[in-house]
């Protein structure tokens, strides 16, 4: 996973599912969780590698068995602002690549 996080303040931990084509959010009951991408701080740039658990090895399984079934990742993160806080500002951008491997 590449990450910049170019937001005014820390991100915090991305929690990545796969679902169906027609998913619009996590929270869609056939969204799968596959793994939790770390928080990092304000302005922070880098590489982390993200181990995947057995479910989440089965989540994406799931979907990846048949080829010719489009799915998607979808990420979710939850943001607590306090009382005063500066709203958040800027962006992230998370690069997720991997490596699958097929049994015949």
């Amino acid at each position: 996973v590449t990450l910049n996080n170019g937001l005014n303040m820390a991100l915090p931990p991305v929690d990545v599912f796969v679902a169906p084509m027609d998913a619009t959010t996590a929270s869609d009951a056939r969204a799968r969780k596959v793994a939790t991408l770390p928080g990092h701080d304000a302005g922070w740039n880098g590489m982390d590698v993200v181990p995947v658990d057995a479910a989440g090895q089965a989540a994406f399984r799931s979907f990846a068995q048949n080829y010719t079934v489009p799915f998607k990742l979808l990420a979710r993160a939850v943001l607590v602002l306090k009382a005063g806080q500066a709203a958040p500002m800027g962006k992230a951008v998370v690069k997720v690549g991997g490596q699958v491997e097929a049994e015949l």
